[in-house]
């Protein structure tokens, strides 16, 4: 039998810190295995670099720069 797991897709602009209390709510919350993809849509305000140092190192989580606002 295969093992499931479920991606988590976040997407974030100029909302690093919203963007980690929602990854502590879904490790709080979820009972699935999972992984947690938070894409940065090119934030000028440093919000890629503050998600990386804080989430980078973490293996549920994948943080990824988006080279532009792509939007939702």
């Amino acid at each position: 039998m295969t093992k499931k797991m479920i991606g988590i897709v976040v997407l974030t602009y100029q909302a690093w810190e919203a963007t980690l209390e929602c990854v502590e709510s879904i490790r709080k919350t979820c009972a699935l295995p999972y992984r947690i993809y938070a894409v940065d849509n090119a934030s000028p305000n440093g919000a890629y670099e503050r998600l990386q140092e804080a989430l980078g190192g973490d293996e549920d989580v994948r943080v990824i720069a988006s080279g532009r606002n792509g939007g939702y």
